[in-house]
């Protein structure tokens, strides 16, 4: 599915952001202009790691504007030590002239309305999709601001940039050999019931910030995860001793089938031969969402919004499973 609509691109450029933090510049061989991206969205893009299988990875699109069609997607990689090997590879094989496969742009991350308030909150390489989000706020005149943390300020990627658009509206904060905290509570203590949040980075950060903003609205508060992380690795792996087998049944095929404990929904849709859309395999990029038509769910992925699980209706079948003891979905 992903080589059917994926494109040829060219690396135009490389750029060292900050330590271990590489951008690329990314355009079409054939010269014509991309996709529209609005500020928060990301592409998959192959990589492919030497003694091991092709992957998709998720990176967003540094450079994406509110408007307009862009010639060029910006993304930003940081080499991860205990990943599976693309980010390493990207950054020691891919020079400029170099040539990849991408996806079209998807958007998980929507900035609710560039001209209203909003906090940003990044850690680390989470600044990726919300540095547009920031140009796209000073642009309209908003109330924004940007809490960005790090470990040390030489793994800052896009602190010049992000300066640039006000330095009075960014707080930079270190944590350091110490691990310094940082007080979230009071910041958004602060905030008026208006202000939109938004944030990426660790799983740590992003539960503490969920934890935080449990009373505010509805709707408010928006994460984007760039992988599935140590917290939610442990978490999964909690969720699946207790897995149970249940019925699945595919209401436009007519197919049924068991899904065993230890097998993924996602899984047993191929096992019965249909060609489903995936991409990451762990609940952050949406690829395979598919609608439910009966059954409660437990969903495990990193995508939903909490008043969205309640629904019911949206269902990530590569980590999320059922409740109960079948689950009927829109396939």
């Amino acid at each position: 599915m992903f080589e059917q609509r994926s494109i040829e691109v060219e690396v135009r450029a490389t750029r060292a952001l900050a330590r271990d933090v590489v951008e690329f510049e990314l355009a079409r061989v054939d010269g014509a202009p991309l996709e529209p991206a609005a500020p928060g969205s990301h592409v998959d893009l192959r990589v492919e790691p030497p003694g091991g299988l092709a992957q998709l990875r998720q990176y967003s699109i540094t450079n994406a504007l509110a408007r307009g069609r862009l010639d060029s997607y910006r993304i930003a990689v940081a080499r991860s030590a205990q990943g599976r090997g693309g980010s390493a590879w990207l950054h020691d094989t891919i020079r400029k002239g170099s040539r990849l496969r991408l996806g079209q742009p998807r958007q998980l991350f929507a900035q609710h309305e560039a001209a209203g308030a909003a906090l940003f909150i990044a850690g680390g390489i989470g600044v990726t999709p919300l540095l547009p989000m920031a140009r796209a706020a000073a642009a309209a005149g908003a109330d924004w601001r940007l809490v960005y943390l790090v470990r040390s300020e030489e793994r800052a990627a896009y602190l010049d940039e992000l300066l640039e658009l006000d330095a009075r509206r960014v707080l930079l904060h270190v944590s350091g050999p110490r691990d310094r905290r940082l007080d979230l509570a009071s910041i958004l203590r602060q905030l008026g019931q208006d202000t939109h949040v938004y944030c990426c980075g660790p799983q740590g950060l992003m539960q503490a910030v969920r934890e935080l903003t449990a009373g505010r609205a509805p709707g408010s508060v928006h994460f984007e995860s760039f992988g599935a992380g140590e917290a939610a690795g442990e978490a999964a792996g909690a969720a699946a001793g207790a897995d149970h087998g249940f019925e699945l049944r595919l209401a436009r095929s007519g197919l049924r089938a068991a899904v065993p404990p230890g097998s993924s929904v996602l899984e047993v849709i191929e096992q019965l031969g249909i060609a489903h859309p995936s991409s990451c395999r762990e609940g952050i990029c949406a690829s395979c969402e598919v609608r439910v038509l009966d059954g409660r769910c437990e969903h495990r992925d990193q995508i939903l919004e909490p008043h969205e699980r309640q629904q019911d209706e949206r269902f990530f079948p590569c980590v999320s499973r059922c409740a109960g003891d079948s689950l009927t979905l829109d396939l």
